[in-house]
């Protein structure tokens, strides 16, 4: 998916096509999603391919809605500020999603039924692509033309590899403390996207946690994420982001190294969820 970021990233930059990209992409996550109401144990194999080609759509999707970003405000403060402000509406609507359907699906009698409970989130959440994509695409997202023409040395599809390259010799040799940023930046959105997939299996296959308590941890994880985005916002401002991530990980490692030594078995939901607290706020926090 990253690799082809770079030919997304140049249609969107280099063609009128921005909104358009913008409408597939929103379509294809809709219809992969709707796939997912078909989950069971002879399907699997089809829906997890399905979730590689969810995970690109919703990239591209990402970059087409943070190519609109920039044009709200040419004051970076005020950016900044709606940037953090956009991230927390983005964790506040998942913690009200996640509490509907605990509350939902514990009313229907699934709560130990993890295929029935996906079953029914995902039907939920399509009918709510339909509703927000649908209106975000038709009536907010305006048509734009090309924000930069194609260089003279490149094409349509070499122009954002070609940027690439560049920005990265660049950086290589003259901006050491920008080139270790970014280096530890990619490194902890990878691990933040793993994490999430191995403490649900953790929760599930060795503390025994059912798929209401998954629930009840994911729900504690997102509320402190909503906490985590103000507490990076006020401490860039108040030291420098650099310093603002490195105290962030610092937090990260240690609570994992906790974790890691305390929590050996079932029993342990309480002391799981004091864990998810910390690890929501520096997810948070890094996002």
């Amino acid at each position: 998916c990253a690799l082809l970021m770079p030919l997304v990233g140049s249609f969107v930059d280099h063609t009128n096509y921005r909104r358009a990209v913008g409408r597939i992409s929103g379509a294809a996550v809709s219809v992969l999603v709707l796939l997912q109401i078909f989950i069971s144990s002879e399907t699997w194999f089809i829906i997890a391919i399905s979730q590689i080609l969810l995970a690109f759509s919703y990239s591209v999707h990402l970059c087409v809605v943070l190519a609109y970003l920039p044009e709200l405000t040419e004051d970076k403060k005020e950016l900044m500020k709606w940037n953090a402000t956009f991230t927390a509406a983005q964790y506040l609507s998942s913690v009200l999603f996640l509490v509907c359907m605990v509350g939902m699906i514990s009313l229907l009698g699934y709560s130990d039924d993890s295929v029935m409970s996906a079953r029914i989130s995902q039907a939920i959440v399509f009918l709510l692509c339909l509703i927000f994509f649908g209106y975000a695409w038709t009536r907010l997202f305006q048509a734009r033309g090309a924000s930069q023409n194609v260089p003279e040395d490149s094409t349509l599809v070499t122009a954002g590899f070609r940027k690439i390259y560049r920005t990265f010799r660049i950086i290589w040799s003259h901006h050491r403390a920008i080139k270790w940023c970014l280096l530890s930046v990619s490194l902890t959105e990878a691990a933040v996207a793993a994490f999430v997939t191995i403490g649900v299996t953790f929760m599930t296959d060795r503390l025994q946690f059912t798929s209401l308590e998954n629930g009840i941890a994911i729900l504690i994880l997102l509320v402190s994420s909503v906490l985590g985005t103000q507490v990076a916002a006020f401490v860039s401002n108040h030291w420098d982001p650099i310093r603002s991530l490195q105290l962030c990980l610092a937090i990260w490692i240690a609570n994992t190294s906790i974790a890691a030594a305390v929590l050996k078995g079932p029993g342990q939901q309480v002391a799981a969820y004091c864990f998810a607290v910390v690890w929501g706020m520096a997810t948070g926090w890094v996002s």
